[in-house]
């Protein structure tokens, strides 16, 4: 599908290019940080009057053009106190306009967020919510975008290899949270931590990670929370712009080398994106050694493109390409053999969305919005187990010599998904999202088994006869997920907003549906195939499973004083299990891990409390949380066909407390200090044992500073305390600090280009450490150890 529809949608993009709009009655102006006069690129300036306006380009510069009359202008940058000045044209014809800004402590200041399905200010946001900027990701270089979440509080790694990574939030992972890519649900097996891991960290706007149950909004699986990823997009801009991004960057820890590279261009009524990335990295180096089979190769390339249709109607396109190859995946027991070698060969994940957006159509209706997508996935795993067994003779029976050469499960997971929203202004109180949204994935897996046996002589043991045998198997049956859900939500307004309440509810329909299946599907024996091989069995019957669910909320947010806010959020949260958990049947060689069709779904009540004191220049904001749940799926302890077995289980009761907060301070101009702190307590209530799987308690201290006008400097901690809350059979894990120090230069002039270089040491010290939520998957008994990074970004 992606390799026909790409050559199209890029030669429209090529044609679009080429039309130019002339303009008259020009504003000219730069927008600077007012501490530093660094240029401030992609600086949202809008005309108060009209709403329409332009974005500042790489060196913070900014045409806006038909200007008649003296007009009102708001001037807008992450991290900056937003400005507004009164412009006369008439006057600005022989010089241009300084607009200076002044950087805020306060972290989201003019952030503009949509997990709450509407643009809104983050900081107007009463629930629980942390946002990464394409600034910081750009500044630290991460490898994927799970390593870019991993200093925000209430968020921590979890890692199934280096390049294969999740997160926690809050103690809660992988299906019990929704993953969205510009809203365009991502699902994928959830049995390898790897669901982050297929998008470019380059082409990354921002990362909105909701904190809590979100199902209103998302639905099934957001029980634990929703990590909506925004990628670069284009943007309208009075007269025609062309500009464009090139960067490169090394790191010495595992000799990652890669670049990357976009384009933009378009006018006020048009716009398109155009970007594309590469990367190979090799295997990492610990404070231990080496860590083998941990390299890894991607690219990407995707595409944007919005027209407006007169004032009120706009047209969105959204295309990407991802593609990883011989990925690395070190260790991996008990799942794997503790000697196996284990790699993602191929990794692809395409995704075509369309939406249409009318806006003001009339007095009440602000936004009509209709969204269709597809998102495919493929998966790849190849396990070398290298297990020889000797099989003696016995029954008239030669000896044998049996060598697993591999076992190589793969799958598809192709997902489609509409969704159609209203959002209506009701008087001056009530902001009214309404609509409907529907999602299915269709899974496609196999998993073939090839092995050599060899018959052995009575006499000297040498071979006397091999047999090369394929077993076809079906880690589970081919099945679909469909869901329904109709959703709406209203914001208001009292006492002079003062106090905002948010309530909201849901209702889901959830079907589920399998083939049947036998074990083994088929044998092929010396080329010789048969679909009835002996000792075949049915594994699962061919089933189906409804469910019916409603999800509710109640947030608040009360402006006490002009310092002060407080934060109150109550929900109630839904899941039906995954396709994983209902059908999964693994078995790798080592243990077996077994699905339940009849699994309960799983609910849960969740409280968020909150505090924001921001009295420059300090600010604070503190979370306390408790998410109690009920039919939590989990992996327990069991035989099945005499063989040990991780088996999918409902536990009646389970229940997660704890909290997270996030404190800045300026010291003086261009010196901030920052911490985070996060806690979390997971127990399993029906039998007052610990939930597995749940970070330590964990922070953050770091400062940032300017000490001279062409640099800017950053360290940072990581500090982990001892884990000694677990279940039985996982491990326990010491306490560590890991120091992190980077320095960035100001935008610098290069003949027609604006450039920057960023440099940085991780793990400074070769720290050894191990990370709570990679020790518990597998053999990654050491993280990465010292790190050097380089890298350049040029701008046009």
């Amino acid at each position: 599908m992606f390799k026909r529809i790409l050559p199209s949608f890029v030669i429209c993009l090529l044609f679009i290019t080429g039309v130019l709009a002339a303009s008259n009655n020009r504003i000219v102006g730069v927008v600077v940080n007012e501490q530093t006069g660094e240029p401030l690129p992609r600086a949202n300036i809008v005309r108060t009057d009209t709403g329409s306006g332009c974005v500042s380009d790489h060196r913070g510069e900014f045409v806006l053009s038909s200007i008649q009359e003296p007009v009102e202008l708001h001037v807008s940058y992450m991290g900056f106190q937003p400005l507004r000045i009164r412009i006369d044209p008439r006057a600005q014809k022989s010089q241009n306009i300084r607009i200076a800004l002044q950087p805020t402590i306060v972290p989201l200041q003019g952030v503009v967020v949509t997990s709450n399905k509407f643009e809104q200010d983050a900081n107007e946001v009463s629930y629980p919510l942390s946002v990464v900027r394409a600034e910081q990701i750009r500044d630290r270089s991460p490898i994927t975008l799970s390593n870019a979440l991993n200093t925000e509080p209430g968020i921590t790694l979890s890692r199934d290899g280096i390049w294969g990574t999740h997160v926690s939030i809050r103690g809660l992972s992988k299906s019990r949270l929704v993953t969205l890519v510009d809203g365009n649900r991502i699902d994928t097996a959830t049995d390898l931590a790897a669901g982050m891991s297929m998008i470019d960290v380059h082409d990354i706007e921002r990362i909105e990670v909701i904190k809590g149950a979100a199902s209103v909004l998302y639905g099934s699986g957001a029980i634990g929370g929703a990590v909506n990823i925004v990628t670069r997009d284009g943007w309208y801009q009075d007269g025609f712009y062309l500009t464009g991004h090139l960067a490169g960057g090394y790191g010495s820890v595992n000799g990652m080398g890669g670049g990357w590279m976009t384009v933009n261009a378009g006018d006020s009524r048009w716009y398109t994106k155009i970007s594309g990335s590469v990367r190979k990295a090799g295997d990492t180096q610990t404070p231990q050694g080496t860590l083998t089979n941990s390299g890894f190769a991607d690219n990407n390339l995707s595409a944007r493109l919005g027209i407006r249709i007169g004032k009120q109607h706009e047209l969105l396109a959204n295309l990407q390409r991802y593609r990883a190859t011989d990925v690395g995946l070190p260790g991996g027991y008990p799942i794997f053999p503790a000697q196996a070698t284990v790699s993602y060969p191929r990794e692809e994940r395409d995704l075509i969305g369309v939406e249409y957006i009318g806006r003001n159509l009339n007095s009440n209706l602000l936004k009509l919005s209709f969204r269709v997508f597809q998102q495919d996935i493929l998966r790849d795993v190849l396990n070398i187990p290298h297990i020889v067994q000797e099989i003696p003779a016995q029954n008239g029976m030669p000896a044998k010599r049996v060598n697993v050469l591999e076992i190589a499960p793969g799958a598809t997971h192709q997902t489609r998904g509409a969704q159609v929203q209203t959002d209506w202004r009701i008087g001056a109180r009530h902001y009214l999202i309404a609509g409907t949204d529907s999602w299915q994935k269709e899974y496609n897996g196999w998993r073939t088994k090839t092995t050599r046996i060899e018959m052995l002589s009575p006499v000297d043991l040498s071979v006397m006869k091999q047999v090369m045998q394929t077993q076809g198997e079906l880690p589970l049956p081919n099945s679909t997920y469909r869901s329904i859900g109709i959703f709406a939500q209203d914001q208001m307004t009292f006492f002079g907003e003062r106090l905002q309440l948010t309530l909201g509810g849901r209702h889901d329909w959830i079907h589920t549906e399998n083939d049947r299946a036998l074990n083994p599907d088929y044998q092929i024996v010396d080329g010789v195939r048969n679909d009835s091989p002996a000792g075949q069995t049915l594994m699962w019957e061919a089933t189906s499973a409804e469910n019916r669910s409603w999800s509710g909320t109640l947030s608040g947010l009360l402006r006490v004083s002009r310092m002060n806010e407080l934060t109150l959020t109550l929900g109630r949260a839904f899941r039906s299990p995954s396709l994983e958990e209902r059908y999964q049947y693994i078995d790798l060689g080592s243990l077996v891990k077994i699905g339940d069709p009849y699994l309960q779904p799983e609910y849960g009540t969740f409280f968020d409390f909150g505090w924001r004191y921001r009295n420059l220049p300090f600010a604070l904001s503190a979370n306390l949380f408790a998410n109690r749940l009920n039919n939590l799926v989990a992996q327990l302890p069991g035989i099945y066909e005499e063989r040990p077995a991780l088996i999918n289980s409902n536990i009646d009761q389970a229940l997660l407390y704890g909290v997270d907060a996030r404190a800045d301070y300026a010291l003086s101009s261009g010196i901030t200090v920052y911490g985070t702190i996060a806690y979390v307590v997971g127990k399993n209530r029906s039998n007052k044992t610990p939930l597995p799987a749940i970070a330590p308690l964990n922070g953050t201290i770091g400062f940032s500073a300017s000490p001279a006008s062409f640099f800017s400097i950053e360290a940072l901690s990581n500090l982990y305390a001892d884990q000694d809350r677990v279940v039985e059979g996982e491990l326990r894990t010491p306490g560590y600090a890991v120091f992190d120090l980077y320095v960035r230069s100001r935008p610098f002039r290069l003949a027609a280009l604006n450039g920057r270089l960023i440099l940085g040491i991780e793990n400074l010290f070769d720290r050894f450490y191990r990370n709570h939520l990679a020790t518990n998957r597998g053999w990654i008994t050491a993280e990465p150890g010292r790190n050097f990074i380089g890298q350049y970004v040029l701008s046009f």
